[in-house]
Formats: C-alpha cells, sequence, structure tokens
C-alpha cells in the first residue's frame, strides 16, 4: 500500500472517530450534570496531561513499531472506558478521569506520527497531502455531524447509551487507522531509558506565536458548550449543522487555497484566520437567531481550517532545522499548544464563574484581538519569513 494512501485512510477513520466520539462529547457532559467548572475542567485537564506526557515520557521513546503499536492499545483501552463511563455512578468524574489518561498514549502516537509522516513524503507534497487529509476530514464531518447528530436526537429515550454506541464506534475508527499508520514505523528494537530530561529545548519564536494563537481558540471551547446547550438549549442535530456548513464551505474553498498558501505565506494566512477567529466573539454572546449562529460558525470553521494547514506545513518545514532530534522539536511543538489548551479553558471557567456569558464573549473577544499582535510580533523577528504583519496593517 502506497504511504499517501495509508494517510488519507488513516485521516478517514480518525475523522470517523473525531465526529462519532469528540464531536458531540461536550454536549455529553453537559446533559450529564456537569457544572461549567467541570466544563472548563473537561477542556483543560485532557490538554495537561498531553502536556506532561510530551513534557516527559513521549520524547524519551524511541520511534519504533513497537513504541508506536504499544501506545496505540492502551490508546484504545483508554477509548474504551470513557465510552462506559457514561454507564458509571458520577459519571463525568470518571470520563475525565479516563480522557486525562488517554490523553497521555495520544500524544506518543501523534508525535511519533508527525515524524512518519515528515520521512515519508517528500517536502513538496507537505501542502498537498496535509490540504488533501483536510478535505478528508471535512467531507466525514459534514456527513457524520448530519447522521449522528439525527441518530443522538432520534434515539434520546434511551440517553446514555445512544453516546456510548457512538463513542465506540469512533474507538474501533481510531484503533484501525493506528494500524495502518504503524506499519510506516521502524521495525527495530531500541531501549527505552527514562530519565529527566529538559522540555522546550526547541523554543523558537515562531513557536511561541503558535502558543498564543493556539491559545485564543481553546479559550472559547467552555463558553462555546454553555452558550449553546445551556442557554440556548440547541439540539445535537443543529449543533451539527455548524460543523456541516462550515465543512461545505471549506471543501469547495480549500483547493483554491492549496494553491494560493505558498503565494500568500504560512504566516501571513495563521495572522489572518487568527484575526477573524478573535473578532466574531465580539458580537457572538448578543446573537440568538440560530442561522445568523451558523453563519459565525461557519467563517470559524473555514479559518480554522485554513489555520491548521498552515501550522502543520510551518511544522513540518520548520523540523528540517532541527534533523539532529525531529522529535524532540515535535514534542516541543505539541507541549506548547496543549499546554495552551490546557490553561486557557480554566481562565474561560474562571470568567464564566463571575460573568454572564455576554461578557465573558466580549472579554475573550478583546484579549484575542491583542494576542494576534503579539503573534505578529513574534512573527517579525523571524528572519526567515517575508513582511509577516502586513496583513494587519
Amino acid at each position: 500500500m502506497k504511504n499517501t494512501t495509508r494517510i488519507y485512510l488513516d485521516a478517514f477513520l480518525q475523522n470517523i472517530k473525531s465526529v462519532a466520539f469528540f464531536l458531540y462529547l461536550p454536549v455529553l457532559i453537559a446533559k450529564l450534570g456537569a457544572t461549567p467548572f467541570e466544563i472548563a475542567l473537561s477542556n483543560s485537564l485532557p490538554p495537561l496531561f498531553c502536556a506532561f506526557s510530551l513534557a516527559f515520557i513521549t520524547r524519551q521513546l524511541p520511534l519504533t513499531y513497537g513504541v508506536y503499536y504499544g501506545a496505540g492499545l492502551i490508546r484504545q483501552i483508554c477509548f474504551l472506558c470513557m465510552a462506559c463511563s457514561p454507564l458509571l455512578p458520577h459519571p463525568v468524574f470518571w470520563l475525565i478521569f479516563f480522557w486525562a489518561f488517554n490523553a497521555m498514549s495520544v500524544m506518543v502516537t501523534s508525535v511519533q506520527q508527525q515524524a512518519l509522516l515528515r520521512h515519508a513524503l517528500v517536502e513538496r507534497d507537505f501542502s498537498s497531502v496535509l490540504s488533501n487529509t483536510k478535505t478528508i476530514g471535512i467531507l466525514v464531518s459534514v456527513l457524520g455531524s448530519f447522521l449522528i447528530g439525527k441518530y443522538l436526537d432520534a434515539h434520546q429515550e434511551i440517553f446514555p447509551f445512544n453516546y456510548v454506541i457512538s463513542m465506540v464506534i469512533g474507538a474501533i475508527a481510531t484503533f484501525a487507522g493506528m494500524n495502518l499508520i504503524a506499519q510506516l514505523a521502524p521495525k527495530e528494537k531500541k531501549p527505552i531509558r527514562f530519565h529527566f530530561v529538559r522540555p522546550l529545548r526547541t523554543y523558537p519564536r515562531s513557536l511561541r506565536a503558535i502558543t498564543f494563537a493556539t491559545a485564543g481558540i481553546a479559550v472559547m471551547g467552555p463558553i462555546w458548550t454553555v452558550y449553546h446547550v445551556n442557554e440556548l438549549e440547541l439540539s445535537n442535530f443543529q449543533i451539527g449543522v455548524f460543523g456541516i456548513a462550515a465543512g461545505l464551505v471549506s471543501t469547495v474553498l480549500l483547493p483554491i487555497f492549496r494553491r494560493k498558501l505558498e503565494v500568500w505565506g504560512e504566516v501571513n494566512v495563521i495572522l489572518l484566520t487568527s484575526f477573524v477567529m478573535a473578532v466574531i466573539p465580539l458580537v457572538y454572546g448578543f446573537v440568538t437567531s440560530f442561522w445568523l449562529l451558523v453563519v459565525f460558525q461557519v467563517l470559524i470553521g473555514v479559518s480554522f481550517s485554513f489555520y491548521d494547514i498552515s501550522q502543520q506545513s510551518m511544522a513540518l518545514r520548520e523540523a528540517k532545522r532541527h534533523k539532529e532530534d525531529e522529535l524532540t522539536y515535535f514534542s516541543d511543538y505539541q507541549l506548547v499548544q496543549n499546554i495552551s489548551n490546557g490553561i486557557a479553558p480554566l481562565f474561560t471557567g474562571l470568567l464564566m464563574a463571575h460573568m454572564s456569558n455576554q461578557i465573558v464573549f466580549i472579554v475573550l473577544g478583546i484579549l484575542k484581538v491583542g494576542s494576534v499582535f503579539v503573534i505578529a510580533a513574534h512573527f517579525k523577528t523571524e528572519s526567515r519569513v517575508q513582511r509577516p504583519v502586513s496583513i494587519i496593517k
């Protein structure tokens, strides 16, 4: 099987997991009676465990088939435990508990997969392959959001079993995808020797910029859930429509974007999309019209798709400067993102405890707009980037 075929099949299966397992997981947590703080904690604790894994475990593991496959098995067990958590007493606690441990094994496969892709592809194919996998993901998300959203709403009488069935399907899909990528890993055996290592040994200014950009995206997680589920009381299908609409528009625009990426530059795309995602929250909390919310979610979804391709392309290119220790670079790259993903939602949870949802949206929007200029300032000092702040002048 060709390497690209494996990558595309894995993208298909992993996105089934993303929809069947994670898309409606915040809705499930809210419907299980979670408080705003618990919702914030569900957004924060898994990334913080990811950060711990990246800082002290993942970077010490050799890139081999045995390590990659073993981490995948542990990940599968944690996924299945998460899927069964709604059936246990105190389900929110157990769901977050197993999610946190799942996060540690996810980081092993995620970091090693980046290194495997780096060697499985030639550099000129980075943008096209990433764009194709993004398109696959969008198409799966569009169809999956529709089907699973309809299924969950149609079987509310068996709650929470309807969510359990959906998550089991997602767990099986992600395990199948992991098996495909595992075949790219070296079959040799290398000893594992754990010792203290200092994280963030590779932290260029471009990576600092990604830290702020990631925090600006992650900070919205809890308020989206509380506003959509608790305040507006949207159904699973209505929430799924956000992803469906954004996916359809992104599918149309991604082929055009792929050709323009090299012309515009990855940094300019990151800055522009970060700015779009920052401005929308300033008015979002005052909108109650479902279809206007759909328009805003489309803008956010399309912006994130373009942002994600750009930051992944930049990471793969940046890895060339760290050929001696690519796993360390990829570990640090994901470490700062998970630290941002872990801390930012806690800040939102603190705001929600003392402010109305509308005020929280405004405060976060102002902070996100300010962060765009901080991101631009960090990119500006990177000598390899040409005119990185042109789009915000």
